[in-house]
């Protein structure tokens, strides 16, 4: 991928193209034999690399794993929560923009109590999204961490979805088809077009925020991922790295791959031999 760095881990694999010293002596099977022999020149703990990435690039995509996947978020919190992060930026493809101004004013306003805190959440968690289908756990422990984050310093979230109201009166099949085809269906473009516009808002001069960009599968992609030789896929990142050359990095977090960009049929990365390396080496960070 030009332009990009790829974390592989078990939750998460630093790859900066180091090799060391041959596992074949130590009977690892031949075909594992690179993987091995890299991970176990790894020493780098993976939140570290995030802040060593923000040294370089001011906006850093995390390709995340299933949006269900609820551990690989205690990696994300380990960031947000860092003194280093304060006044950071965190843009998400889960939620929807409509959130943002009512979630901020929220999670930096005044404490409330666990009760209110909840009923507040659900509220918010009801509006996550514009899909019909059934809201992810993990985007209500997002808010809840946030706002437990913004007790003690400021991270603002700007989820980037395209908005449907669902509370909205006189909803019908036809206006949620119109919106389907018109936003839904062009949803990367319009989640680049967001974090762009967001983000130049709030950069002046030569100062320029630091961004966390958290989204799934090939939505995260730059152009390196393509259905063809002779078009440009219409991922979000894609749309990400070409306005922001050289400023922008993104890492890919260890999950099961897609078998092709059409299909969401899941395999094991590499036919599991990272998995496999993984297990060998008993790196985890």
């Amino acid at each position: 991928m030009k332009n990009c760095t790829r974390i592989f881990l078990a939750t998460l694999l630093v790859v900066t193209g180091i090799e060391v010293a041959s596992a074949q002596s130590n009977g690892v099977h031949p075909e594992l034999v690179k993987y091995v022999d890299f991970l176990e020149g790894q020493d780098t703990p993976a939140k570290e690399y995030i802040f060593g990435l923000f040294e370089t690039y001011d906006l850093v995509i995390l390709c995340e794993a299933d949006h269900r996947e609820r551990t690989q978020y205690e990696f994300i919190y380990d960031i947000l929560s860092d003194a280093r992060f304060d006044g950071g930026l965190l843009f998400t493809e889960v939620g929807s923009t409509g959130l943002t101004e009512d979630f901020n004013r929220f999670s930096q306003g005044p404490d409330v109590t666990d009760e209110e805190l909840n009923n507040i959440l659900v509220g918010f968690h009801r509006r996550l999204t514009w899909a019909p289908w059934p809201n992810t756990v993990s985007g209500y422990d997002l808010m809840a961490e946030l706002y437990k984050i913004n007790r003690t310093q400021r991270v603002t979230w700007y989820p980037s979805d395209v908005h449907y109201d669902w509370v909205g009166t006189n909803r019908t099949h036809e206006e949620f088809l119109k919106f389907y085809r018109e936003q839904a269906l062009n949803r990367d473009s319009l989640m680049a077009k967001h974090i762009i516009n967001v983000y130049e808002s709030l950069s002046t001069g030569s100062q320029s925020p630091k961004a966390l960009v958290i989204m799934n599968y090939r939505h995260a992609y730059g152009n390196d991922f393509m259905k063809n030789s002779e078009s440009k896929p219409n991922n979000a990142g894609r749309f990400l790295f070409e306005h922001y050359p050289g400023r922008i990095a993104n890492v890919y977090i260890h999950n099961f791959a897609n078998q092709s960009a059409e299909d969401i049929i899941e395999t094991l990365t590499n036919d599991g031999k990272w998995d496999a390396a993984f297990a060998i080496t008993g790196k985890r960070n």
